[in-house]
C-alpha cells in the first residue's frame, strides 16, 4: 500500500477477488441446469432453496469480512500478538455459524417448503437437498472465514484458485450424481446437494491448508473478538442477505 500507485494496486487485486464471487455464485444455476434436464418438480424445489442458499452465503461472506477488517486493522498496527487470538477465534465462528444456521435450518426446512409449495414432490424433492446442503455447509462457513484471512495478507489467487477447484468439482459430480453415470448410483436432486458439498469442501481445504501455511493460530479464543468480528462484519452480513428479498420465495404449484 505504502510502495504500489493505487490503480496498479487495483487492477492487480481486483479481477481475482471478482472472480471468485462470480464462480462462488454458479454453484446453484450450475445445479439447476442439471436438475431441470432430470426433474421439473426438483428444478422447482431448487428454486424455492435459493435464497436460503444466499443468507447462508451471507452469513458466511459477513462474517469474514469482519475478521478481514480486524485482521487488516492489527496488521497495520503490527498487533501480531491480538492478531493470533483474532485469528482463532474467527476459525471458530466458521464451527459456531455451522452449527447455528444447521440447527435452525433442520427445524424449520419443512415449514417453510409447506408454505412456498402444494406439491408434495416438490417438498420432498425440496427437503432432501436442504438437508444436505445444511448438514455439510461446515465447508462454505470455514471457506469464507478462510478467504477473507488469506485477502486481509493480500493473498487473493489462492482463495481464486479455491473456487475454480470447487466449481470444477460441482460441474463435473453433478452429472454423474444426479443421473447415476459411470455406475454411480442415481441421486436425482439429493445427487445435486452432494456435488455441491464436494465443491465447498474441497475449496475449504485448499485456503484452510494456506491459512495455516500464512498465520500462527496458537492464539487465544475470546468471545470479545467474536463480537468485534460480528460488528465489522454486520452491515454486510444485511446488506448481502437483502439480496435474497428480490428472489421469489414463495411458488404454488
Amino acid at each position: 500500500m505504502g510502495d504500489i500507485p493505487i490503480g496498479k494496486l487495483l487492477l492487480k487485486l481486483s479481477p481475482p477477488v471478482m472472480l471468485a464471487l462470480l464462480i462462488q455464485s454458479i454453484y446453484n444455476i450450475v445445479d439447476s441446469c442439471f436438475v431441470a434436464q432430470y426433474s421439473l418438480s426438483g428444478l422447482t424445489a431448487l428454486s424455492i432453496i435459493f435464497p436460503i442458499q444466499l443468507l447462508m452465503t451471507a452469513l458466511g461472506t459477513g462474517t469474514g469480512t469482519g475478521l478481514n477488517i480486524l485482521i487488516s486493522r492489527m496488521g497495520g498496527n503490527g498487533d501480531t500478538a491480538r492478531q493470533r487470538d483474532v485469528v482463532k477465534s474467527g476459525l471458530y465462528l466458521g464451527i459456531w455459524n455451522f452449527l447455528i444456521f444447521t440447527c435452525i435450518g433442520m427445524l424449520l426446512i419443512g415449514s417453510y417448503y409447506t408454505i412456498s409449495s402444494n406439491q408434495a414432490e416438490v417438498r420432498a424433492e425440496g427437503i432432501q437437498y436442504a438437508q444436505i446442503i445444511f448438514l455439510g455447509s461446515f465447508g462454505l462457513f470455514m471457506e469464507s472465514n478462510c478467504t477473507k484471512l488469506l485477502q486481509a495478507k493480500g493473498n487473493m489467487v489462492t482463495p481464486m484458485l479455491a473456487q475454480v477447484a470447487g466449481a470444477v468439482i460441482n460441474l463435473v459430480f453433478d452429472p454423474i450424481f444426479i443421473f447415476g453415470l459411470f455406475g454411480a448410483p442415481e441421486l436425482g436432486v439429493a445427487g445435486a446437494a452432494i456435488a455441491t458439498i464436494m465443491g465447498q469442501w474441497a475449496a475449504m481445504l485448499i485456503t484452510l491448508r494456506a491459512v495455516f501455511r500464512t498465520y500462527d493460530v496458537r492464539g487465544t479464543f475470546r468471545f470479545k473478538d467474536c463480537i468485534q468480528i460480528y460488528q465489522s462484519g454486520f452491515p454486510s452480513i444485511i446488506m448481502q442477505s437483502l439480496y435474497s428479498r428480490s428472489t421469489p420465495s414463495i411458488l404454488l404449484g
